[in-house]
């Protein structure tokens, strides 16, 4: 924020820029549902849910940003993207047009409790969409940045203290691990990983990663919250 030279502030401006506006719009969509999903406004038990509601919140947030007449701000779900020859689905997509000019962000979703236990298809999934995330962020023109977004009440995912070898040390998502470019990352030595191997193949990421994630109480239980942005 600037001063003028009689001393009197300039308004603070919201970024004219539509990618960082985009950005600004899902950072503060996200805060405000992870505040509401603390504080129980929403029953989430499940991906759905999770995926309506905090859609729903970026739509009204989206649209607050639109500065101009004839700017409007979208959001869809279940979007469809072309890659190459393969089609990929992302959770939800929003973004803004004007002037017949789109630029949109992919958002993946991921929600996983205790009770559905199975940490080492969890963790393998979570680089899937990451990386998915990321071949679309490289190859769509509309495309400048994405985020993967989760919540989970299970800490094992945040805090991972897998020995070497293990398929959780290979697909480690604890807080501050780091998913290296150009490695390559895959794990046959056990059934669940030789199996998800086969169906999806090996991923090796064009630019590192860094898991960041925060806690909060819902009632008496903690959940767990990573965003992550992925960037070209």
């Amino acid at each position: 924020m600037s001063k003028k030279p009689d001393g009197i502030k300039a308004v603070p401006e919201i970024p004219g820029d539509v990618s960082e506006r985009l950005d600004l719009v899902v950072k503060e969509g996200w805060k405000i549902f992870v505040n509401q999903f603390l504080n129980e406004k929403y029953k989430v038990e499940l991906e759905a849910p999770f995926q309506l509601h905090f859609a729903s919140v970026l739509k009204l947030v989206g649209e607050l940003y639109c500065l101009k007449k004839g700017e409007v701000f979208f959001v869809d779900l279940e979007s469809k993207y072309q890659l190459g020859e393969v089609n990929d689905y992302v959770d939800i997509t929003c973004g803004f047009i004007e002037n017949g000019e789109e630029k949109r962000v992919p958002i993946e979703l991921k929600f996983k409790t205790k009770k559905q236990s199975a940490e080492d298809e969890g963790a393998m999934q979570i680089y899937k969409d990451i990386y998915d995330l990321e071949k679309i962020v490289n190859m769509d023109k509309k495309t400048k940045f994405a985020y993967f977004f989760m919540i989970t009440d299970d800490r094992l995912y945040a805090i991972n203290n897998s020995r070497e070898g293990n398929l959780r040390y290979t697909f480690n998502t604890s807080n501050g691990h780091k998913i290296e470019s150009g490695k390559e990352y895959k794990h046959e030595e056990t059934k669940t990983g030789k199996r998800f191997y086969e169906k999806y193949g090996a991923f090796t990421f064009t630019k590192s990663r860094i898991f960041e994630w925060e806690v909060g109480k819902r009632g008496k239980n903690d959940f767990y919250f990573l965003k992550m942005k992925v960037e070209k």
